[in-house]
C-alpha cells in the first residue's frame, strides 16, 4: 500500500510480512527529486542476541547489508539510511516511484525469528514556482527602482528561498540592462534594488525573476516568472498657491472657504491636496484634515475649495493657512507660505425695511433699522429689487445710515445695472437689504418684502344718463362710479368729462374736456343744453397724483326734451256712462315733439287693478272707443289716457272717475226649446 502523509513523503505500511519482501509504487509530480529514504522494521527473535539483517533492493538499488542485534524480547528495531543522490534518483523517475525492500534473518538465529512489520518513507523536493512580482509596474517615478515580489514553493511544507535572480531588458529592442546573477536571499519576500545600466526616463523596460530553495536538491532552482513592463518617468513637483482667503483679508464668516490653486510643469493631473490652519499669535494648529483626493471637477478646475471645519475660530483673531498639492505620479509640492486672514462676525440682518405696501411714488425711499449684533458699527448698506423672480437692480454700497435711507434711482458705485431702471405704476416689486459694518463684513440679506406702486383707476362704471335716455333737464346731472384696483383703493381726486352735441357735431363749450378736482361722483352740467337735441358724454377718473388718470369709459347717449301734456276731454269727472261702449277723447299739447303713439287704460274702483288696456297704438288719433262688453253696469271706474311724443317723452292724464248706468234691453219671453240629438 502506498500513501502520502501530506509532507512530501510517500509511505508503505504492512502488519504482516509472510514473505520478507516489500514492494511499493506510486505517482508524484514530474519535477520531484527524492532526498531521503527511511525504513522501520519490527521483528521478533526467540533467543537473546540474535541478529537481524536488512537489505533494500530494486533493479538498480543495492544498499548492501546491515546487521542489527536485538535483545531478547525486543519488538521494534529501526533502520534508517540516507541514500546517495544517485540511488535516490532511481526511486523517482518521470513522476513515478518504484522500490523493493527485502528482509531476512541472519544465520544462527533460532527458528521462528521473523520480521512482523515494516514501513518505508521517501522524502522528495519540488522546484520553486515562478515568483509573484509586485513592483515595479506601469509608470514609476524613479530611475533606480526596487524590485519586490514573493518566492513561491509548491512543497506541502514550503522550502524558504536561498537565492534570487533578476533580469531587466529594454522593451524596444530586448537589450539586456541587468542580469543580477544569483543573489543571496531568505524567507519569501523579494526586495532587490536595481544595479544595472542607467535607465532612461520615458523608456519602457521589462523585468522577470526566479528563485532557488534551500533544500540542496538538484532541482532547487525555480522557473522564471513572466516579464512585467515598467516605465520610469522623472517628475518635477507641482506648485501650490493660496487663492482664498486673500492674504491679510477680513472674511465675514467663522467658517471661511479655503482655496488652493494647482500648477504642474508636466501638466500632470491634480490628484490630492492638504490644508493646514493655525493661530498666528502662538502657531497653535486649528485644523489639518490630512490628504484629500480631488474630485473630477477639482481636477478640471486645477483648484480645490473646502469650507473650514476645524476648531472654532474667534472673530477678530488672526489665523494663517497654507496648503500643498500632489500630482498624479504621486509627487507633492512644497507647502505654500503661511497666509494670514481674520474672520469677522457679521452684523444681523437689518429690520423694518421700506418700502412696503402701496407706494404713490416711483422713487420710494429705501430704509430700515441697523441690527449690529456681534458685528461692528454700521458704515454702508445694500439693497436689491426684483420683479417677479427676476432681480432688476442690485445697488452698490450706499455710504449712509440705513435709517436715513436713500431714494430709489440714486446712482451708487458698482450698481448693477449702472443706472437704476425706472419703476412702473401699478406693478408689484420685491425688495431686500443687508448692512455692512466697519470691518467690511456684510450681514445676511433680509427676506424679500413686496411693495406695490400705485395703479391708475380703471374704467368708470354706473354712468347716467345713458342708453338713449331722455331728460327734460337742460343742465342734467351726470353720475358715475370711480373704480381703483389698489388695496385699499384710492379715492377719486379729479375727473375729466367730455360732452358732445350729436346734433351740431361739436363739443359743448368747456367740455373738451372739462377737468374737475373733486371727490364727488356727480357733476351738474354748467352749460344750458338745447331741447330736442341728442348728446353723448364720457368720463375718466384720477386717484392719487402719481399714476394719473384711468381710461375713459364708453360714450353715453341721451337727449334733452320736455314731456307733452295729455288732458282727458271725455269723459269728465264723475260722468255717467249711459252706454256699454263709451268713447274716450283727449288733447295733446306742449312737449318738444308731436304725438307718436297713445294708450287708454280703465282701472277698477281701487285705481290699481287694470280692467282694460288698449295697448300702445301708433298714430296721432285723440279718440278711442272702449269695446262693448268690457265694462259692467252700475260700477265705478277710472279712465286714463297716455301719450308719447317723437322724442320718446311721455305724458299722461289724470285718472277720471266714471260710473256706468245704462238701460239694459227688454227681457225676451215666450221662448221654448227641445233637445236635439243626444248629449252626454
Amino acid at each position: 500500500m502506498v500513501a502520502s502523509d501530506g509532507d512530501g513523503k510517500y509511505l508503505v505500511n504492512t502488519t504482516t510480512i509472510d514473505v520478507q519482501v516489500i514492494q511499493f509504487a506510486g505517482s508524484v509530480a514530474a519535477d520531484a527529486v527524492a532526498t531521503a529514504l527511511t525504513v522501520w522494521v519490527t521483528a521478533r527473535a526467540n533467543t537473546s542476541g540474535a541478529s537481524f539483517r536488512f537489505r533494500g533492493a530494486s533493479v538498480s538499488v543495492s544498499e548492501g547489508a546491515n546487521t542489527q542485534l536485538f535483545p531478547l524480547g525486543t519488538t521494534y528495531a529501526e533502520y534508517e539510511r540516507q541514500c546517495g543522490s544517485d540511488i535516490l534518483a532511481t526511486l523517482i523517475s518521470a513522476g513515478s516511484i518504484a522500490a523493493r525492500l527485502q528482509f531476512w534473518l541472519s544465520s544462527g538465529v533460532a527458528n521462528g525469528a521473523r520480521a512482523t512489520f515494516a514501513r518505508a518513507e521517501i522524502t522528495y523536493n519540488r522546484s520553486p514556482s515562478a515568483p509573484t512580482q509586485t513592483a515595479p509596474s506601469g509608470t514609476i517615478s524613479t530611475l533606480v527602482p526596487t524590485f519586490t515580489g514573493t518566492h513561491n514553493d509548491p512543497d506541502s511544507t514550503p522550502d524558504p528561498m536561498s537565492k534570487v535572480e533578476i533580469e531587466v531588458r529594454r522593451v524596444s529592442d530586448n537589450a539586456l540592462m541587468w542580469a543580477s546573477g544569483e543573489m543571496g536571499a531568505n524567507g519569501t519576500a523579494i526586495i532587490e534594488v536595481y544595479a544595472g545600466s542607467t535607465l532612461v526616463s520615458g523608456t519602457q523596460y521589462k523585468w522577470r525573476a526566479r528563485t532557488k530553495d534551500n533544500s540542496g536538491a538538484s532541482n532547487a532552482q525555480g522557473e522564471w516568472s513572466g516579464f512585467v513592463n515598467f516605465t520610469p518617468v522623472t517628475n518635477t513637483a507641482p506648485g501650490a498657491t493660496i487663492a482664498a482667503p486673500a492674504a491679510g483679508a477680513q472674511v465675514g464668516t467663522l467658517t471661511p472657504t479655503l482655496t488652493v490653486n494647482y500648477t504642474d510643469p508636466q501638466n500632470d493631473t491634480f490628484s490630492a491636496y492638504q490644508f493646514q490652519v493655525r493661530r498666528q499669535s502662538d502657531q497653535v494648529s486649528f485644523w489639518d484634515p490630512g490628504q484629500v483626493a480631488t474630485t473630477g471637477a477639482q481636477q478640471t478646475a486645477k483648484a480645490a475649495s473646502v469650507t473650514y471645519a476645524g476648531t472654532a475660530l474667534v472673530s477678530g483673531t488672526i489665523y494663517e493657512v497654507r496648503a500643498r498639492v500632489k500630482d498624479a505620479p504621486g509627487l507633492w509640492s512644497d507647502y505654500t507660505a503661511w497666509s494670514a486672514f481674520t474672520p469677522a462676525v457679521a452684523p444681523n440682518a437689518p429690520t423694518g425695511i421700506t418700502p412696503s405696501g402701496l407706494q404713490n411714488s416711483l422713487t420710494p425711499t429705501v430704509s430700515g433699522t441697523y441690527s449690529q449684533g456681534l458685528g461692528g458699527t454700521e458704515t454702508d448698506f445694500q439693497y436689491e429689487i426684483r420683479q417677479g423672480t427676476t432681480t432688476i437692480y442690485q445697488s452698490g454700497d450706499v455710504a449712509a445710515d440705513i435709517a436715513t435711507g436713500q431714494a430709489y434711482g440714486t446712482n451708487n458705485p458698482a450698481d448693477t445695472p449702472a443706472t437704476p431702471p425706472a419703476l412702473a405704476w401699478g406693478t408689484t416689486y420685491g425688495i431686500r437689504a443687508r448692512s455692512k459694518d466697519n470691518a467690511a463684513t456684510y450681514s445676511d440679506w433680509t427676506a424679500w418684502q413686496d411693495f406695490n406702486t400705485n395703479a391708475a383707476p380703471t374704467t368708470p362704471t354706473g354712468t347716467t344718463p345713458t342708453g338713449g335716455a331722455v331728460t327734460p333737464d337742460q343742465t342734467p346731472t351726470l353720475s358715475w362710479v370711480h373704480n381703483d384696483p389698489d388695496t385699499p383703493p384710492d379715492a377719486q381726486t379729479a375727473v375729466d368729462i367730455e360732452l358732445y352735441d350729436n346734433t351740431t357735431l361739436a363739443y359743448v363749450t368747456g367740455y373738451n374736456p372739462k377737468t374737475l378736482s373733486q371727490a364727488t361722483l356727480t357733476h351738474d352740467v354748467t352749460e344750458t343744453l338745447v331741447l330736442t337735441r341728442q348728446y353723448q358724454w364720457k368720463v375718466r377718473t384720477k386717484g392719487l397724483a402719481g399714476p394719473g388718470y384711468g381710461p375713459y369709459g364708453a360714450w353715453n347717449v341721451f337727449s334733452v326734451a320736455t314731456a307733452p301734456l295729455c288732458t282727458l276731454t271725455d269723459p269728465t269727472a264723475d260722468e255717467v256712462f249711459a252706454t256699454p261702449a263709451p268713447t274716450v277723447t283727449w288733447t295733446f299739447s306742449g312737449g318738444s315733439g308731436t304725438q307718436q303713439d297713445y294708450q287708454v287704460k280703465v282701472f277698477a274702483s281701487d285705481q290699481t287693478t287694470v280692467v282694460y288696456d288698449s295697448g300702445v297704438q301708433a298714430g296721432t288719433a285723440v279718440t278711442w272707443n272702449i269695446p262693448a262688453g268690457t265694462l259692467r253696469n252700475a260700477l265705478t271706474y277710472y279712465v286714463q289716457a297716455i301719450v308719447r311724443d317723437t322724442l320718446s317723452q311721455t305724458g299722461q292724464s289724470s285718472k277720471v272717475k266714471v260710473t256706468t248706468a245704462w238701460t239694459p234691453p227688454a227681457t225676451i219671453s215666450g221662448l221654448s226649446g227641445s233637445a236635439v240629438g243626444s248629449q252626454t
